[in-house]
């Protein structure tokens, strides 16, 4: 009986660290692409669009693909519209780079965004707005940086972290391999928005982990 007890343990702790070993899956979050009139991301990133934004000449611009939207100008948007039109764009470039990602094989990353990982992520991992903002922030974790930080995790793979003076925004756009080293990535759009001043910023940032409990860093930015 004893060995037989042993031999289902065994047998169970085999499955347990299988299914703990199982490789992560590549995903796109198509639900924070505003616009994206297909359901997957195409293998040659130009996602089909049903966008509409108003053009600076008084007409409407109707945006049918990724590619379109990359060649346009700014200039072209009413100014109003330029926020809409560079997440627009911001998006695109991730649905780019996404295409030319594989499937990893190991995650050091958890399921989702958490308040934990989110204070972890790099203190420059925000939009650049000048001032040499991003130098002074480099090398440190937002959670280091931030004299008062306050995290906020929702379901649909943002988090927004208010600080002392502005509010950044995290959305988890995709996770898979985009440097092929095997371990996954995190590629996230990034927003800042400061209060009691007008403005705003957005960009990419791209999140490697290279170990478990390891640091944080950009693998990439546009």
């Amino acid at each position: 009986m004893r060995l037989v007890v042993l031999a289902i343990g065994a047998a169970f702790s085999l499955c347990a660290a299988s299914a703990l070993a199982a490789p992560p899956q590549r995903s796109f979050n198509t639900a924070a692409f505003a616009g994206l009139a297909s359901p997957d991301i195409p293998p040659d990133g130009n996602a089909l669009l049903a966008y509409d934004l108003d053009g600076a000449n008084g007409q409407v611009i109707h945006f049918t693909s990724c590619r379109q939207a990359a060649e346009t100008r700014q200039e072209a948007v009413r100014t109003d519209q330029f926020p809409l039109w560079k997440l627009l764009t911001l998006n695109c470039v991730a649905a780019s780079k996404y295409a030319a990602s594989r499937a990893a094989q190991r995650s050091y990353f958890p399921a989702g965004l958490t308040r934990q990982v989110v204070a972890a992520f790099p203190a420059d991992s925000v939009p650049d707005i000048g001032g040499g903002e991003l130098q002074r922030r480099a090398g440190r974790t937002l959670e280091r940086y931030e004299q008062r930080l306050r995290i906020t995790v929702n379901r649909d793979g943002t988090a927004q972290a208010r600080t002392a003076d502005a509010d950044l925004g995290y959305t988890l756009i995709a996770r898979a391999d985009f440097d092929g080293d095997g371990l996954e990535d995190w590629l996230l759009r990034s927003e800042w928005s400061p209060r009691g001043a007008r403005g705003s910023g957005a960009d990419l940032v791209l999140l490697s982990r290279k170990k478990s409990r390891g640091r944080i860093v950009i693998a990439w930015r546009p």
